[in-house]
Order: C-alpha cells, then structure tokens, then sequence
C-alpha cells in the first residue's frame, strides 16, 4: 500500500488544482494560432510519482486545448495507473471532486 502521507500530498496537491478559480474553455482572450499545423499532445500517464510535474504537464495540455472544467477530471481520471487509481476510488466514494 503506498505511503498515507504521499497521498495526502497528492490530494492536497490535486485540491489545489482544482480550486484555482478560472474560466476554463472560455477564455475572452484573442490568441494568435499556433504556428504548426496539427499539432496534438500526448496527456500522459499518473502513476504517483512526479506528481508536480505531471499537474504541471495535465495544465499545459488543459491550457492548449481549452479544456472545460468538468472534461479536465474526467481526462485526468482515465489517465491514472497503479496504486493511484484505488485512492482515487476511495476518494470518489468518502468525498467526490
């Protein structure tokens, strides 16, 4: 079982992300195109390790996509492994994002 404490860094660290208060996907901001064309980001996998760069990562992909609130867990959520994917479950079950 992976260490309690770890986990509560990680649920800090995902509450945190998701009480940033923004308007996701509904940006009044005019941005230029990217300059390459069909250009497409892998969302990588969360295994429990790395966790700040892979919530730095999801951002960026979130960001470039525009990604709605809602569809960001639902993306995230699908792109868990291991041991991180039975502590999301609990987590679902005591208390729901």
């Amino acid at each position: 079982m992976a260490d309690t404490s770890h986990l509560d860094w990680i649920e800090a660290a995902l509450e945190a992300l998701l009480n940033k208060t923004t308007t996701h996907g509904t940006s009044n901001s005019i941005r230029r195109p990217f300059q390459v064309r069909n250009v497409k980001f892998k969302f990588l996998r969360f295994d429990g390790k790395n966790v700040l760069e892979w919530i730095f990562k999801a951002e960026q992909f979130f960001e470039y996509y525009e990604t709605s609130d809602v569809d960001r867990i639902t993306i995230a959520v699908v792109h868990l492994d291991h041991k991180v994917i039975p502590w999301f479950q609990m987590m679902q079950r005591n208390k729901p994002f």
